[in-house]
């Protein structure tokens, strides 16, 4: 009978059924027999619940193998190769020492509050606590964080998260007061992070921003004088 999608998963460990399907071809099936195959053998793995990936693929992995460093190494690369929103959130995550505040977390996110056919920060948020890679944790009754949940992520400590975010909201003011002297934004307009509504442009969350009439931005539209806008990130736990 030759290879089967269990020794294909021992093998190779955790991933794509698209690599499961490519390893089966390499084996002597064809693409249309392998397929078949790996449908079949769905009694034989797990599917990572409701995470699906481009082209309609899914995370397939055996019992024993769940939770430990390789697996979550091989949902990472899952997400690098046919996952694009959740790959951008983890690696904006790391980058920002492994937890931010709930209300940030749309910012950490990077995508579309309302798009269609685009994941919205609260289904990435959603689906990623489901698999237990990401959770929310209360340390007040005023604030929550998200963080990666498996012991094997860096996650900086509550207390310099706090320092943290209050460091950036000093810098992004001074951000505002330069933007302000330069003209770059509306001098009465510029919104941050702290505001009870965060600042959207084209649908996304950013730490700062300001509509801008300088001259080289805007545009007149029917008639009608239309800014650009200037928006702002910050980061000091390290480089995104």
């Amino acid at each position: 009978m030759g290879v089967s999608v269990k020794d294909i998963l021992e093998n190779q460990g955790p991933g794509l059924t698209g690599e499961v399907i490519e390893a089966l071809v390499k084996n002597g099936s064809s693409q249309a027999a392998a397929r078949k195959r790996v449908e079949r053998a769905q009694f034989d793995y797990t599917r990572l619940a409701g995470v699906r990936f481009a082209k309609n693929a899914r995370f397939i992995y055996l019992e024993h193998q769940y939770g430990d460093k390789d697996f979550w190494n091989a949902v990472e690369r899952a997400f690098e190769k046919a996952g694009t929103s959740y790959w951008h959130m983890v690696n904006a995550l790391k980058a920002r020492g492994g937890r931010c505040k709930a209300s940030y977390f749309p910012i950490v996110a990077s995508a579309p509050k309302a798009r269609k056919s685009q994941l919205s920060p609260a289904r990435i948020l959603e689906r990623l606590c489901d698999v237990n890679l990401l959770e929310v944790r209360k340390l007040t009754d005023d604030v929550e964080f998200v963080q990666f949940q498996p012991n094997i992520y860096h996650k900086i400590s509550e207390e310099r998260l706090l320092a943290t975010h209050l460091a950036e909201t000093v810098l992004l003011n001074a951000v505002i007061t330069w933007a302000q002297k330069l003209g770059f934004g509306s001098y009465n307009q510029f919104k941050i992070r702290t505001a009870e509504d965060l600042p959207i442009v084209s649908g996304l969350a950013w730490d700062m921003s300001a509509p801008s009439y300088m001259r080289p931005l805007r545009q007149v539209v029917g008639g009608k004088l239309m800014p650009a806008f200037f928006v702002c990130d910050v980061n000091l736990n390290g480089p995104l």
